[in-house]
């Protein structure tokens, strides 16, 4: 158990996370209480950290020497994390920058930089439920669909693959907010995220609609969008044929829903076996 309030960690912004990792091992490491506002915290600690005499020789580390390589396991899980964030983001904005160049491309991009999508998580508890789930899955659903052969010679292939893929989920920007752990004990409740959708017009709808305030969108990227959560929506779990429909239309429509599917199916075997970096 951390020997500090677990509140702390959901409240706190990533780097005074690490502040108040090396705050509460001081014993461990000294002079850093004022140093860690740096993505380098967890390899710096690893290596101002210094064990006793008894784990230099081979035996058992005592209660302090086990609590500091605790915490600095933790910060270098936490900053490994956020590096892979960061690395995700460059990957997304240069596809963005890349591929996707109708008028307002530009100005959608520089809107997205202004909310929380870089760093939103996919969902609250299935896949990607971690700061910056949402760009990573994101990117997995445009490189799914670069591998799809049924919608190879559409027109304007490259942009409409980068659009589908990369933007299909913006109707998640400000839904998710992290939860108070206190509160979520108190419900018996164990995911980090809270949904709550200050604008709920829907989920492909709104991502169509998003969009479309900056750039304009073929009927097909319009159809793709709108039904990418395929069967799973709640307007074709009503019974109406609008989805089968708009898959007779264009071949992208299931395309796009498939590149989710698959993509969240291989973000979850990895976040199952310790792995969502």
């Amino acid at each position: 158990p951390l020997p500090f309030p677990p509140s702390s960690l959901f409240s706190t912004p990533l780097r005074k996370r690490c502040q108040l990792f090396l705050y509460h091992i001081s014993g461990g490491i000294k002079g850093v209480r004022s140093w860690a506002d740096s993505t380098e915290c967890a390899h710096s600690a690893a290596t101002i950290w210094t064990p006793g005499k008894s784990a230099i020789a081979g035996g058992k580390l005592n209660r302090k020497e086990r609590n500091g390589m605790e915490h600095i396991n933790i910060m270098r899980d936490i900053m490994q994390k956020e590096k892979a964030r960061e690395q995700a983001c460059k990957d997304f904005t240069g596809l963005y920058s890349s591929h996707i160049t109708r008028p307002g491309a530009a100005e959608l991009l520089a809107w997205l930089k202004t909310t929380d999508f870089f760093k939103a998580p996919a969902g609250a508890k299935h896949h990607g439920a971690y700061p910056g789930g949402l760009v990573r899955h994101s990117l997995n659903v445009y490189y799914q669909l670069l591998g799809d052969y049924s919608i190879r010679g559409m027109e304007h292939e490259a942009e409409t693959t980068a659009i589908c893929g990369l933007l299909h989920d913006v109707c998640k920007v400000g839904v998710y907010h992290e939860a108070n752990p206190f509160e979520a004990a108190l419900e018996g409740k164990t995911e980090p995220y809270i949904f709550s959708d200050p604008f709920p017009l829907g989920h492909g709808e709104k991502s169509v609609y998003l969009i479309s305030r900056f750039i304009r969108l073929t009927d097909e990227e319009a159809l793709a969008i709108r039904w990418h959560m395929g069967p799973y929506d709640k307007a074709a779990k009503g019974g109406g044929r609008e989805l089968d429909d708009a898959m007779a239309i264009s071949p992208l429509v299931y395309a796009l829903h498939a590149a989710d599917m698959r993509a969240a199916q291989e973000e979850k075997r990895k976040e199952a076996a310790g792995n969502d970096c």
